[in-house]
């Protein structure tokens, strides 16, 4: 499955800034789509990258040849997401985003209230505790292996 529209710059700019796993060979999850990269200077198996080149000359659909250094990619909801896949899975998955951004910006404020209220609360408990650093329990040495 393939959408034409490609996700936003500020969309690609925010999965960049996250996204920190590139590989050599991957599969788009969203699409199925071979990724590779032939110019990273990679230890491939005897044969390996010139049967994906060939593959990709054969089927430009289905093999992506990146020839770049490294093939980006993330897993979202459990699926490998190829960045400048052609598929643009990432488009849908900012639509998702947008189309619920009411829900989840709403999910995000109440969950970092109740983040902080519990850190407010370990917090306070922490305060209550006796200074550690005054107290330490004093250890004799142990001599010749006897107590």
């Amino acid at each position: 499955m393939s959408d034409k529209t490609e996700p936003s710059d500020d969309f690609l700019e925010a999965f960049r800034e996250c996204c920190d796993t590139g590989t050599c060979h991957i599969t788009c999850e969203m699409c199925k789509r071979t990724h590779f990269s032939s110019m990273g200077g990679y230890d491939w198996e005897p044969g390996e990258l010139e049967k994906l080149l060939a593959n990709a000359e054969k089927e430009p659909d289905k093999y992506f040849d990146h020839g770049s250094d490294t093939v980006w990619f993330d897993v979202i909801d459990g699926k490998q997401v190829v960045l400048y896949c052609p598929c643009n899975g990432l488009r849908r998955i900012e639509q998702f985003i947008i189309a619920n951004r009411e829900l989840i910006t709403t999910f995000l404020q109440i969950r970092f209230e109740s983040l902080k209220d519990r850190m407010a609360d370990e917090a306070a408990i922490a305060e209550k505790l006796p200074d550690r650093s005054r107290s330490r329990r004093r250890v004799r040495p142990v001599k010749n292996g006897s107590n």
